[in-house]
């Protein structure tokens, strides 16, 4: 979802911004925890022995108490509904609604585009004309809605690429 949405750091990551020693009061029943959100690859996520990492728990991260020489493959409705409603999820699809709508201003080359990016691929006929009438529909519904005019595009795409982001051709390698 970083690369795709184009918020990706390809930086290697350095130290955790851990607070200073000297602020540092742990004990063994106010133990340390912390989350510190990157922009980088999970590999530079802070794993803590105590706590899993949400993405990482419900996605199937490794057990940091255990040694795992294979761990099991899980899908779970949980998966699902992280995908459509968890804020970082919509945070990446509307960035990546920014980046393909920066990109092309005709409906058919954006749904074109985000399927390049997203499944590396170009997007049927079908897929255009499935999309099309996803906005279309989506446009209407926001019509009757608080949100400025000038920024309903963005809300509708954001809102079909949040579906695309969450689609099992993005979420799979067949």
């Amino acid at each position: 979802m970083l690369a795709v949405s184009g918020a990706l750091d390809p930086s290697m990551g350095g130290a955790q911004p851990f607070p200073p020693e000297s602020q540092w009061h742990y004990t063994q029943h106010v133990p340390f925890i912390a989350d510190y959100e990157t922009n980088r690859r999970s590999v530079y996520l802070l794993q803590q022995r105590i706590r899993r990492t949400r993405v990482l728990e419900v996605f199937d991260g490794a057990d940091t108490n255990a040694t795992t020489a294979e761990r099991p493959v899980n899908i779970t409705p949980i998966q699902a509904l992280y995908m459509m409603n968890d804020p970082f999820t919509h945070k990446m699809a509307d960035d990546f609604a920014v980046r393909v709508g920066m990109a092309y201003s005709e409906g058919p080359r954006r749904i074109d585009y985000a399927y390049r990016l997203a499944l590396g691929r170009s997007a049927s006929k079908e897929d255009i004309k499935t999309g099309h009438e996803y906005l279309q529909r989506v446009l209407q519904e926001l019509g009757q809605t608080q949100i400025p005019e000038d920024q309903r595009m963005r809300a509708a795409l954001a809102s079909y690429l949040r579906v695309l982001l969450s689609s099992n051709e993005f979420m799979f390698v067949d």
